[in-house]
């Protein structure tokens, strides 16, 4: 019938399980697409090739770097916590980092990702990996 069957293999310190879920009823609200959409952060510096980087990441199967946007030439933004830049931070919050509540930056960071899982994990059970290019400038 409606019945949903799905078995997750999992590694974790070099020791692989295999977990079976069996007879989830169709309409069973589940999260599974976290445990099956990795996270990464490219942190890096700037003019350092990151751009580059996350381009050839972004060309690999079941990897994003950045979240679509139709309006950027590499057809993605790779830089999710820009606004956390000093220049962009200055200008549009009237702040420093040291103004920054650690707890703002981290909820920002953890927005940016499940935009990232939302838009590539939905709907799927093929593993994958997200994330994004952070600047050592833009955490506080």
């Amino acid at each position: 019938g409606n019945n949903i069957n799905i078995a997750l293999r999992t590694t974790l310190n070099n020791q692989s399980a295999t977990h079976t879920l069996q007879q989830l009823p169709a309409n069973t609200s589940f999260d599974l697409r976290m445990a099956q959409c990795s996270l990464f952060l490219l942190f890096t510096s700037q003019r350092s090739g990151s751009t580059w980087t996350c381009q050839t990441l972004n060309a690999q199967p079941y990897i994003a770097c950045g979240a679509s946007n139709n309006r950027s030439p590499a057809g993605t933004t790779a830089e999710m916590m820009i606004a956390y830049s000093p220049g962009p931070l200055l200008h549009s919050r009237n702040m420093t980092h040291a103004q920054v509540s650690w707890d703002v930056w981290v909820k920002d960071a953890n927005r940016a990702f499940r935009a990232l899982q939302e838009e590539n994990c939905e709907r799927t059970l093929t593993p994958r990996a997200v994330g994004f290019k952070l600047m050592y400038d833009q955490v506080p």
